[in-house]
């Protein structure tokens, strides 16, 4: 489960960076953006083994 969470972070993070590298991105996008690294972050601390592990909210999609 981290694995796939972690790779619709990475998806996510990479269109936004898209859209900031082309200038199409909003306030918004820039906003979303450091929500999803920090997401990422968090995921990347988890201790999968752990059967009592919480996951982090996910960013809302916009």
């Amino acid at each position: 489960m981290k694995e796939s969470l972690l790779n619709e972070a990475n998806n996510e993070i990479d269109i936004l960076i898209d859209k900031i590298e082309f200038d199409q991105a909003t306030d918004k996008d820039v906003t979303m953006l450091k929500k999803w690294k920090l997401y990422r972050i968090s995921l990347k601390k988890l201790d999968a083994s752990d059967i009592n592990v919480i996951f982090p909210t996910k960013p809302e999609l916009s």
